[in-house]
This record gives C-alpha cells, structure tokens and sequence, in this order.
C-alpha cells in the first residue's frame, strides 16, 4: 500500500510540475518552448490541436495537424505505465516505431517548409 501511495504522490508532483510549466509558458507568452528557443517548429507541434479535432470528429482537420497524434499519446501513456503491462517488448516495440515514423514526419515538414 505505501508504494501505491508514493507512486500515485510522485505523479500528482509530476503533474504539478508541467501544470506550473505550462503556465509559465502561458505568462510570457512562449506558446512552444522549443520554437521559442530554435526558431523551428518541434516535432510534435501540432498534435495538441490534431486532438482537439479528433475530438470534434473532424478527421481531416486531425491528419491535417499531425497524422501520428493518438500512435504518440498512445506511446505517451504506454512508457509511463510499461512496468505494469505484460507485454513490455511489444510496447517498447510499438513507441519505437511511433518515434521513428514521427521523426521521418517531422523532417518531411522541414523540408516542405524550406
């Protein structure tokens, strides 16, 4: 029971931590960190808005913002819970793959841009 205890505190500390992040961020105005400080988009700029629109049914507006946004909060949730799943090499397997393809999306939107 004490180690449910400290998870579930370790999670609601992490959770803090990017509220406050986020809200700082919010305060001076930098929307995206990492454009703000390279001056190029991230790699998954956008996937917040693919979700929202995931949620209104708007498919296209969802492939239009970043096609890989649900395989990459999939892959999100999955690391963070991979020691209580059973099959760990298909996860590890399967967020490998979402990387690797987001990454292949994100050069591809470099250099589109250019």
């Amino acid at each position: 029971m004490k180690n449910k205890t400290n998870i579930l505190k370790r999670h609601i500390i992490i959770f803090a931590v990017i509220c406050c992040f986020i809200i700082l961020c919010q305060l001076f105005d930098i929307y995206c960190p990492f454009r703000y400080l390279t001056a190029i988009p991230c790699p998954t700029c956008g996937v917040t808005r693919a979700m929202i629109a995931l949620v209104k049914a708007d498919l296209k507006g969802y492939l239009n913002y970043h096609p890989l946004a649900l395989p990459l909060l999939i892959s999100v949730i999955s690391m963070i819970h991979a020691k209580h799943l059973k099959h760990k090499h298909a996860v590890l397997i399967f967020c490998g793959t979402t990387l690797t393809l987001n990454l292949i999306l994100y050069i591809a939107r470099l250099f589109a841009t250019l």
